[in-house]
């Protein structure tokens, strides 16, 4: 039997720095020629190459304010034929269409910002990144039958929002695809298509993006409609730890979560995964892995159904949080002012991340990095907020959150955090603290829960150990593939 003929799909996104480098695409090649060897079709989602989305946006400023963009053009198209060049692929031919696209895009509505023009800007980071990776599979891969670039327009369709911002800049999918994305893809003559994450089809037909996190949402949307059998988030980590990496150098590599888990870390903070990529799976039962795009043969996190002991698993953090309180005249049984504080934050579609409450005070926390909504409409919502009663924000504050905890570390309650959230379901304890704290609490509230005899099955090798590896020898090219069942 043809590969073709196959109904077994693997789904693999690729982060930014996965498919910024030709050493990170030779590695990609392994790990797709590794699944088509297994009988597998793989769909390959492609983030734009790490800090064009940055460019991009510098460059829809720009735009917007009508200032000069043609270096900011000069730039992004440097970066992406200098790594066609390193991948032996012919990037004025391969690119062109796509650059010719961007600079008309740049020259639009030029002095005017809209959603609609941004997201038409921002989407070609993923279309220019999945030309290039899908000329270069083409090639490498030609043994095995090559592969085919399809627009991720074509395979996902997202749900009608409230305002145009959310719907063109933070854009959802239903649950269920209005699209036949295994039929699109049956007409694929190759056994790997190659699409862009971040990206989809609005109900006008036009591009809108996923916001935050969007190329991993991409990828679960698609394994969803696909019922694929894995799902596979490569990136710069191996996968979910007890701790930011970089913060904790000691962190343990997370073997193994439940989604219930892997969602919890995710929205509390831990980046190599964001949380809006584990309900699709979730509902179809798809095994989740996290993998190191530089050293596939590293275990890595698999994400699936069956739940382990509880206990705590992590220390998350984020440093981009806006800390609002609300006071009113101290009142024995208030009616109404939870509800109140509630309804003005959904009317301006703005999630409540923490919360904790006192008869005469509620203190909210908000994700501002996590939303452009949010970001957009906090002042508005602090002006409504005023009508309640006195209003006090904190802008320079982040959290820090034990997940799994059952009780607050010590280091928490010893940092006098602003606000502190303990979970219904006791799945975390949260603090709100000022930004400078968030590293050394994190540190010590890590120090604090896990240094000492941890659970192998569940607590992997530590991130320095990992790391000694590719100190030593310099990984550039990659090493020996090995693909989760």
């Amino acid at each position: 039997m043809s590969v073709l003929d196959g109904n077994v799909w693997a789904v693999a996104k690729f982060g930014g720095s996965s498919v910024a480098s030709a050493a990170r695409w030779t590695s990609i090649a392994g790990i797709v020629d590794s699944h088509v060897s297994a009988g597998r079709r793989v769909l390959v989602v492609c983030s734009a190459l790490a800090s064009v989305t940055d460019r991009l946006t510098a460059l829809d400023e720009a735009r917007a304010a009508g200032d000069p963009v043609a270096h900011l053009l000069e730039e992004i198209e440097r970066l992406h034929l200098e790594l066609a060049a390193a991948l032996d692929v012919d990037g004025p031919r391969v690119l062109s269409e796509m650059l010719s696209s961007l600079a008309r895009a740049a020259a639009h509505e030029r002095g005017v910002s809209s959603p609609r023009a941004r997201a038409a800007l921002l989407a070609h980071g993923e279309l220019l990144s999945s030309r290039l990776g899908g000329a270069y599979l083409a090639a490498r891969l030609a043994d095995r039958g090559g592969a085919t670039v399809v627009d991720a327009r074509s395979l996902l369709a997202a749900e009608a929002a409230p305002s145009p911002s959310a719907h063109f800049l933070s854009a959802r999918c239903p649950e269920r695809s209005p699209i036949d994305v295994r039929a699109r893809l049956a007409d694929v003559p190759t056994p790997v298509a190659v699409t862009q994450g971040f990206i989809a089809r609005g109900t006008d037909g036009e591009t809108v993006l996923l916001g935050r996190g969007g190329s991993d949402a991409s990828a679960a949307y698609m394994a969803a409609a696909l019922e694929a059998d894995v799902l596979e988030i490569w990136s710069d980590v191996p996968g979910l730890f007890t701790a930011d990496p970089r913060v904790v150098p000691e962190a343990r590599l997370l073997r193994r979560l439940d989604y219930g888990e892997a969602h919890m870390l995710s929205s509390l903070g831990a980046r190599a995964l964001h949380p809006r990529a584990i309900e699709p799976c979730r509902q179809r039962g798809i095994t989740l892995h996290l993998g190191w795009t530089a050293r596939p043969d590293v275990e890595g996190t698999r994400i699936g159904a069956a739940k382990g002991r509880r206990g705590a698993r992590a220390i998350t953090s984020r440093r981009e949080v806006a800390l609002i309180a609300v006071e009113r005249t101290m009142t024995w049984q208030p009616v109404g002012f939870l509800a109140a504080v509630s309804s003005a934050a959904s009317q301006r579609q703005i999630a409540i991340d923490l919360i904790a409450s006192a008869p005469a005070e509620i203190r909210l926390a908000i994700d501002v990095a996590g939303s452009p909504t949010a970001r957009a409409e906090l002042d508005a919502l602090i002006d409504d907020l005023r009508g309640l009663g006195k209003v006090t924000r904190w802008s320079h504050v982040g959290s820090v959150s034990a997940v799994g905890a059952r009780s607050a570390p010590t280091a928490f309650l010893d940092a006098d955090p602003r606000l502190v959230a303990h979970a219904a379901d006791r799945s975390h304890v949260s603090v709100v603290v000022d930004q400078h704290q968030v590293p050394g609490l994190t540190q010590a509230a890590h120090h604090e829960l896990f240094g000492r005899e941890v659970d192998p099955a569940v607590f992997g090798p530590r991130w320095r150990d990992l790391q000694a590896p590719a100190e030593e020898t310099g990984v550039e090219e990659a090493a020996p593939c090995r693909i989760s069942a």
